[in-house]
């Protein structure tokens, strides 16, 4: 094992930084970031850090060893001249590939930072730069921000003074390390004159980044070391800094300490965020497994810490390429095959190899042992689960399981209404509006234009209406959510909440800007526009919501929460949404605010979200058997029959129906042979023209170059068949393409053809993008940018219409005075389209936008904005300094359609630095997925990785008109091809809730009935007078019927009855012993059993446990019981038949004919057939058992005079051993939850063993408690 870490060591060197300075605009446009990381994962915990990812910059470096200076662009975060770094060549050092050569070419990786260790002359001069730095407030990578107001003129002076000192030290004692003691060593010697000179140095030392960076290094020296190659995104928000505060600046210092400790002690803890969020309690602490072995100590590494970080790597990455959320054990090694052979690994210069069985088996252990990963045993098969999806399908069910368990909440929506005219002709719309009414969680799925966005907004919406009316009293009753929009035990929520009561006795709430009790969201800015657009309420990204619970939880928490009054949740789009994005989000909105109801909309049929997990099709398969999903199939749309039909084949596996006359058509390339194809497809498939002109000069991106004669096929589509497939129009069309390396060349094509320019720029070295108004873009990129809106945008909807007024008035009055406000300066090019309104009073606000985010650029303008006070984004943004927060400045913009009728307005430098910008004429299928466009033009591939749902999703975009470009062949492979079946565990989980769900409500059903029985027997031994007794015991009896009476018969629970009501016959009646004991002073008249049901009952429905007292008069017992008086106890068997008859509603002359028997034979005891099931198998009993005939009575009936009970006891052994066969199979097995094994035989049992194991597993519990309830109401009564 030895041999696969100890690898020939590479060239490391010093390097010294000399100067540095950021990126100019045309080196920014240039970059392309080849080599920068992936984005972080959202992590929207309250505990975790704000990242901010380090600038590209110009460093000059100078290696110590040879003196040579270059100049390298590289993402470190710090390059002051006192600091040094270790770097580690990627390459060895040849003639060809000096070391100067791998530092311009960016083939190195840092090591380790340190300060310059100089001392003499040299130390003074490394202090003499630090405190240069310390004065320019330098900005923490080489900007230089305002400088410190108190003593600043004079620190030139004293830093010569302190300098010129230490001039005169010892050489050995002059290091930038050791400043601290020569501070304190300075001051001492005249401590009256030097006092203020020091007290200014650690003045300026405490408020700076550099000053900072310092107290790190030797307070934490090492950690310092390696910080700034593990958190280079978090480094910033780890140290400590004044405007901190106390309590931050308390728990900063005790994070660093844990950091410094943990870098000594146990630095492999680094690679897994689960052991550092249990060392330091925050969250996201994860350094990547490149910048592990990147660090100085990885050497020191054991072989199992080593293979340890190499297995959790190749989860992530495993997961993520594949979207699994476990791992088969046996998989494992065929994983790592895969993993050691990554392209990009050996582009790197990485070696690696797969470690042997039983290294991996280590590995493996010494993850779970960590709860990194989770073993779980299904069936034969072991899995291991990476703890954070693990966790994640855990979240999401415990969330469901608070949801399902509350209180019933039906909202108040009448569906016979005229306004649900629409709806009402549509069954199956009708069943999903019943499903939202009715049901806590409602997933309905269907393609577009079967009307999902229409019932759920016209159903809420009549919702919201209601939930408005009830006051603040009524919604703490229906819910076990507080008044405040949380548990009412999270008291510090309540504290802040701010409620007054108005003249009419109601409740008003505080003037917040609360969105109301009905959420709509996507996962997707397009997502949320499109249903902001069809339901006309406010609709938000998930990512909005989660950023602002966090925002709103790390602050002062002194208004409520944005959603707190959230009641109801609806997300759109839901197969884009990943499984941690979904447990944070229902998370929260049960924590923060007063969620009682979830709609889930989307089309289950499509592609899964990128990350990990299946969600929306795990759910809609759990989900299904229990009545909480609804698929809509009819298509509402005039237009786009065919595609709707096409797209129902194709889920099918069956190829579609080609016709250009109803707009779906197939262009396939001039060497097919059309002769070839299917008759019903020859007629309609067309072969185009060669272009007449030739098209334009593309730039090749990576990966492999695309089908030439395809692209051809594409240039003559777009050049002489616009008008033939409606592509004229690129705002209405969109092109799709399987494979990123077409869409390159595509939106070069599309660039021309529809904007009349060229993608790329430059003389051919330097090559860069170019945008252009009029140019279809799209965020390749998540991030945070400064964004422009207008003020009137953000204010609130109850104070809108009175600030407008005061607003008019305002412009009114400035007018008359003439100052007149000013917004627009001018509109630098516009497309025609577009005309920004010239009194926009705009302001800085960050706002994240997503990748995937689709726009058009409608102008380039330039006007007033107020600043944010922000100085990283005003001086990222180009700008030469920062104004203060609230002053106007003047702005250069992008003005961005997002084509569903929202408009943004960016900064054009930002928006392409950030965000990476490209033009998107021509798109992937995931990048599309959520929007629509009038035609589609898909471009097949012939991938072996091409299925029937990237055909189904691409073709379902298209409303009106769907264009498939590529060979016959290829669409049928794609369309047969089944895809790669998800590893997720969460369908599994959300069915075992779901039965779990369902026993909680019947013993939460049996508590109530409990209850309300000793309630009727408080009632029944008051003493106020009869009138009253009969009222509770009426209201009683009503209460309890439905929890307690509606129940089917089973073999089990006959089985049972029978067997009781033969102990009762056959042996001494002691369990009416202790009711005569308790009756000393009652009088027995008689032996008649219809004393209790005498005629004289006011309500032949009320049950024995309900007849008052009054009633019983006949039956009382004497003191001393004589045997002759005793004697009708004996007839307890009476009683018994007559109590159970009663309970389950049966006809009770039938049901007591059947028990009325002095004795059965010998061959029909319990005993015979118990002994007969030891020698003979369950199939035997299966395989006998007589199939129902039409005219036997079913389960529940009135009738059971022709029941043969004992047949009945005999299905009932027979089932209970069956049962305890298969149980004792599945254990052999390795199964270590019994549960969820019997609820996966289904798929290879017989009806008889399915029956068998539910009524054994799901209600055998639920009947013997019953029963006993019954039993036991019979023993008190008599």
């Amino acid at each position: 094992m030895s041999q696969i870490f100890n690898l020939e060591p590479k060239v490391q060197i010093v390097v010294v930084f000399l100067s540095s300075r950021k990126l100019d605009a045309t080196e920014m446009a240039d970059d392309d970031d080849e080599d920068e990381e992936d984005d972080d994962d959202f992590d929207f915990s309250p505990t975790s850090l704000k990242t901010k990812h380090p600038s590209k910059r110009i460093v000059e470096m100078k290696i110590l060893k040879t003196g040579a200076k270059v100049h390298v662009k590289c993402r470190l975060p710090w390059t002051w001249s006192w600091l040094q770094a270790t770097l580690e060549l990627r390459f060895p050092v040849t003639p060809r590939s000096s070391e100067a050569q791998q530092l311009i070419d960016g083939k190195f990786k840092a090591v380790q930072c340190h300060l310059d260790p100089s001392m003499g002359h040299n130390g003074v001069y490394a202090i003499s730069l630090f405190l240069k730095d310390v004065k320019g407030n330098d900005l923490g990578d080489g900007d230089t921000g305002s400088n410190d107001g108190g003593g600043a003129t004079y620190f030139t002076e004293y830093k010569t003074q302190f300098c010129n000192w230490l001039e005169r030290q010892p050489p050995q004692t002059v290091r930038l390390a050791l400043l601290e003691e020569l501070l304190t060593k300075y001051e001492e010697e005249q401590q009256e004159a030097r006092a203020l000179q020091t007290g200014l140095f650690r003045q300026l030392m405490s408020r700076s980044v550099p000053g900072q960076v310092f107290y790190l290094a030797t307070n934490q020296p090492t950690f310092f070391r390696a910080a700034p190659i593990l958190f280079p995104k978090k480094i910033m928000s780890i140290m400590v800094f004044p405007e901190d505060g106390e309590q931050e600046i308390r728990k900063k210092q005790h994070l660093l300490d844990i950091l410094e400790e943990v870098t000594k002690e146990e630095p492999w803890k680094f690679g897994f965020s689960d052991l550092m969020y249990k060392e330091t309690k925050y969250s996201g602490l994860e350094a990547p497994y490149f910048a592990i072995k990147n660090a100085w100590f990885y050497s020191s590494f054991s072989d199992l810490h080593k293979t340890s970080l190499q297995t959790y790597d190749l989860f992530k990455q495993t997961c993520k390429s594949r979207g699994h959320t476990f791992l088969l054990q046996h998989d494992l090694p065929t994983h790592f095959h895969y993993y050691t052979r990554d392209p990009k690994r050996a582009k790197d210069g990485e070696e690696t190899s797969v470690p042997n069985s039983g290294m991996m088996y280590s590995a493996t252990e010494f993850l779970i042992e960590n709860e990194i990963l989770k073993r779980e045993m299904k069936g034969a098969e072991e899995r291991f689960h990476l703890m954070r999806y693990w966790k994640a399908e855990e979240s999401i069910c415990s969330s469901l399981e608070s949801i399902l368990l509350s209180p019933t909440w039906e909202l108040d929506v009448d569906l016979t209404d005229p306004r649900f005219e629409r709806i009402q002709a549509d069954g199956a719309q009708m069943a999903a509006a019943n499903c939202i009414i009715s049901k806590a969680v409602t997933l309905v799925s269907g393609r577009g234009g079967t009307g999902k966005t229409e019932v759920v907004s016209a159903v809420l919406k009549a919702a919201e209406e209601g939930i408005k009316k009830e006051g603040a009293q009524d919604i703490k009753d229906d819910s076990l959510i507080s008044e405040d929009g949380v548990n009412s035990e999270d008291s510090f929520m309540t504290r802040d909440r701010d409620t007054s009561v108005n003249g009419g006795g109601g409740i008003e709430e505080p003037p917040d800007p609360s969105n109301g009790p009905i959420l709509y969201c996507a996962p997707t800015g397009k997502a949320a526009s499109v249903i902001k657009k069809r339901v006309g309420s406010k609709a938000f990204t998930i990512h909005q919501i989660l950023a602002s619970y966090k925002l709103w939880r790390t602050g002062e928490q002194l208004n409520p929460w944005k959603f707190g009054a959230t009641r109801v949740v609806a997300v759109d789009e839901c197969s884009m949404v990943s499984i941690e994005i979904f447990q944070f989000l229902l998370k929260y909105l049960i924590e923060g605010a007063r969620l009682s109801k979830i709609v889930l909309l989307g089309d289950h049929l499509q592609l899964p979200s990128v990350d990990p997990g299946n969600f929306m099709e795990d759910l809609f398969i759990a989900l299904k058997p229990r009545g909480l999903t609804v698929n809509l199939q009819t298509n509402h749309r005039s237009e786009g029959s065919i595609i709707f039909s096409n797209a129902s084949k194709i889920s099918n596996q069956q190829m579609p129906i080609f016709d250009s006359s109803q707009g779906f058509s197939l262009i396939v390339p001039d060497n097919e042979k059309i002769h070839n194809l299917p008759p019903q497809v020859r007629t309609h498939a067309k072969k185009l023209a060669p272009p007449s002109a030739q098209p334009i000069q593309i730039v090749k991106g990576k990966g492999k170059e695309p089908d030439m004669d395809r692209m051809l096929l594409y240039w003559a589509l777009l050049r002489q068949y616009k008008e033939q497939y409606t592509l004229v129009d690129d705002e209405k069309s969109q092109i799709i393409s399987f494979l990123n390396n077409e869409c390159t060349v595509l939106n070069q094509f599309g660039c021309f053809v529809y904007n009349k320019h060229l993608v790329w720029e430059g003389d051919g070295r330097k090559m860069r993008k170019q945008f252009h108004v009029g140019d279809k873009i799209i965020c390749t990129k998540n991030s945070d940018i400064p964004i422009y809106v207008d003020e009137k945008e953000e204010k609130d909807d109850e104070k809108e219409e009175k600030d407008d007024e005061k607003e008019e008035k305002d412009e009114k009055a400035g007018e008359e005075n003439g100052n007149k406000p000013k917004a627009l300066e001018y509109t630098v090019a516009t497309d025609g389209n577009y005309q920004e309104p010239p009194n926009l009073n705009l302001k800085s606000k960050n706002e994240r936008l997503m990748n995937g985010n689709l726009y058009k650029i409608r102008a380039v303008c330039r006007g007033d904005v107020t600043s944010s006070g922000n100085a990283e984004d005003e001086a990222e943004a180009g700008d030469v300094g920062a104004a203060s927060e609230g002053v106007k400045v003047s702005r250069e913009y992008y003005v961005l359609d997002d084509l569903s009728g929202d408009i943004i307005r960016a900064n054009p430098d930002m928006l392409v630095k950030k965000t990476k910008i490209t033009h998107a004429w021509a798109l992937s299928i995931h990048k599309f997925q959520g929007s629509e466009a009038d035609t589609i033009v898909y471009g097949l591939s012939g991938s072996n990785y091409e299925s029937w749902k990237h055909v189904y999703t691409a073709v379902t975009r298209g409303k009106k008109n769907v264009v498939i470009v590529g060979s016959y062949q290829d669409l049928e492979k794609a369309v047969k091809r089944k895809p790669i079946r998800r590893q997720t565990a969460l369908t599994e989980k959300v069915r075992k809730l779901m039965g779990t769900v369902a026993k909680k409500k019947e013993e939460m059903k049996a508590a109530e009935a409990e209850k309300v029985i000793l309630e009727g027997e408080k009632c029944s031994t008051s003493t106020v007078n009869q009138p009253k007794k009969d009222i509770c015991k009426k209201k009683v009896l009503k209460k309890s019927k439905p929890a307690n009476l509606e129940s089917s018969l089973t073999p089990t629970k006959l089985s049972q009855i029978f067997s009781d009501s033969m102990r009762d016959w056959d042996t001494e009646d002691t369990l009416f012993e202790e009711v005569k004991a308790g009756r000393e002073t009652d009088d027995l008249s008689g032996d008649s059993d219809n004393d209790v049901f005498s005629d004289t009952c006011p309500d032949p429905n009320i049950t024995e446990d309900l007849i008052s007292p009054s009633k019983r008069k006949a039956t009382t017992y004497p003191t001393f019981l004589s045997p002759k008086q005793i004697k009708p106890i004996r007839t307890s068997s009476t009683h018994a038949s007559r109590n159970l008859s009663q309970a389950w509603n049966l006809d009770e002359s039938a049901f007591q004919g059947d028990l009325l028997r002095t004795k059965r034979p010998a061959c029909d005891s319990p005993a015979s057939y118990q002994s007969t099931c030891k020698f003979n198998s369950p199939l035997t009993y299966g395989g006998n058992r007589a199939q129902p005939q039409p005219g036997t009575p079913q389960w529940g009936e009135d009738s059971f005079s022709e029941l043969n009970c004992s047949q009945m006891e005999t299905e009932a052994i027979a089932s209970s051993q069956q049962v305890e066969a298969r149980k004792n199979m599945v254990d052999v097995f390795g199964s270590d939850e019994s549960d969820d094994a019997l609820d996966n035989l289904d798929e290879d049992s017989d009806d008889e063993l399915v029956q068998a194991v539910k009524l054994s597993q799901l209600v055998t519990n639920r009947e013997e408690m019953e029963l006993n309830e019954v039993l036991a109401l019979s023993q008190r009564i008599y």
